[in-house]
């Protein structure tokens, strides 16, 4: 049980200077990092608007899809499949002009668990996963 002890006080002495060492800051803390970060932003700015999901909200038990679209869809389609990937419910088939849009989920009939949302247009496909808790 000795041998142990001074095992570790040698090694607690030899480690010990390099522990004292000074680490270097982290790439966030860099004086230039905040000008990368707020250039990015910017860049990112000046580019094309792409479609997306904003979320998914719930509101008194039903669940509202929001959709951001870039440009104007000919065909546009929005399905809720299960994690089995059998389509459960069909939200929205049609047209759809460039702007955020909210489409009701008819989530009253499905059963609790997880679900995927996926939002399909002319060369895109979105997907978001949501919940289903009665």
């Amino acid at each position: 049980m000795k041998q142990w002890g001074r095992v570790w006080i040698v090694l607690l002495a030899t480690l010990g200077p390099l522990w004292a060492r000074e680490q270097p800051a982290p790439r966030w803390q860099e004086p230039g990092a905040l000008v990368l970060q707020a250039e990015r932003r910017t860049v990112a700015d000046s580019l094309p608007r792409e479609h997306r999901i904003q979320g998914i909200r719930e509101a008194n038990g039903e669940h509202f899809l929001i959709v951001e679209l870039a440009s104007e869809q000919r065909r546009l389609e929005i399905a809720v499949y299960n994690l089995l990937g059998k389509r459960v419910a069909t939200v929205y088939q049609g047209k759809a002009s460039p702007g955020v849009h909210e489409y009701p989920i008819p989530s009253a009939g499905l059963p609790n668990g997880v679900y995927i949302c996926v939002v399909q247009g002319d060369g895109f496909r979105l997907a978001q996963k949501f919940v289903v808790a009665h």
